[in-house]
């Protein structure tokens, strides 16, 4: 079972082994280069910036980082 927030993408072998090669080039994760692919895409809007915790390193949305520190990391408030 995945991790919360993933799934699983079903794609031909080949394409996935060349996906995994090209994010691996870049020196990205294969989700960061997926994300950053689709973000090119003409008429396509990046849905919200990322960021990471300072404090644990977790990769989470702008916008639920208030609600990261409320409850992962109450005792830094």
């Amino acid at each position: 079972m995945p991790e919360k927030g993933w799934t699983a993408l079903t794609v031909r072998e080949h394409v996935g082994i060349k996906i995994k090669e090209l994010a691996k080039k870049q020196g990205l994760t294969v989700s960061d280069y997926l994300e950053s692919v689709i973000a090119i895409l003409p008429g396509v809007k990046p849905d919200e910036k990322w960021v990471t915790c300072d404090l644990c390193g977790v990769k989470l949305k702008a916008r639920n980082m208030s609600e990261h520190m409320a409850k992962v990391h109450p005792e830094s408030r």
